[in-house]
């Protein structure tokens, strides 16, 4: 088996899609996925570049040649981390809003003071 063979053999349940799925997500005709998934033909140039455009996380070496890590970066891991990391800002966020306008606030409260301390001074 010829290593794009394999490599197109593995990607599926490695992305944990359908043909159909992928198919219509690669926008390839059903027997086109099925020969190269047998080896009966190679993938072209296009469906190479059409996989790697849809599925960029998917290595192209590894694609091509069946060696080295397939996925180029843990995506959904990735993903699952950048969304924690937004949900601690966002409330990091409204902490420092709300810090903002104690400290607005206060300063209001402050002036207040000093003009009323002014006013009876010159009085």
């Amino acid at each position: 088996m010829k290593p794009i063979t394999k490599s197109m053999n593995e990607l599926l349940p490695l992305l944990k899609i359908s043909k159909s799925k992928f198919n219509k997500d690669v926008g390839i005709a059903k027997q086109t996925l099925d020969n190269i998934l047998h080896g009966t033909n190679l993938p072209s140039l296009t469906i190479i570049y059409k996989i790697l455009e849809v599925y960029p996380d998917i290595n192209p070496a590894w694609l091509l040649t069946n060696e080295g890590e397939p996925i180029l970066s843990k995506s959904i891991s990735t993903q699952n981390e950048t969304a924690q990391r937004i949900a601690r800002l966002e409330e990091r966020i409204k902490e420092l809003s709300k810090l903002s306008q104690l400290q607005e606030f206060t300063l209001e409260i402050l002036k207040n003071q000093v003009e009323n301390n002014n006013g009876k001074r010159n009085s």
